[in-house]
């Protein structure tokens, strides 16, 4: 079984994740007038779309893990995909 991509994409998400945690903890000691930058809306906005981002990745990485050790490739993947596409009332 081939890990070094799960490994690789493991490893993206951990930096994701950091740089993540180090701009919501700078956003919140950044002092601003009466409060902190984590109060502009267009900031929180953007740290959103950045949480968002990592939880999509992250959810893709554990499904991309899950079949490589399901032994499926991406062209049985891809098989498997256009099965659950079909109706239910055909039979393979």
């Amino acid at each position: 079984m081939l890990y070094g991509r799960p490994n690789l994409a493991a490893v993206s998400l951990g930096i994701h994740e950091a740089v993540l945690d180090t701009t919501t903890s700078y956003l919140k000691g950044r002092p601003r007038y009466n409060g902190a930058l984590s109060g502009l809306p267009v900031l929180r906005d953007r740290v959103g779309g950045m949480e968002a981002g990592f939880r999509a990745a992250r959810i893709l990485a554990y499904q991309a893990v899950h079949l490589l050790e399901a032994g499926l490739r991406d062209d049985q993947g891809k098989e498997v995909e256009r099965r659950m596409r079909r109706p239910a009332s055909r039979e393979d």
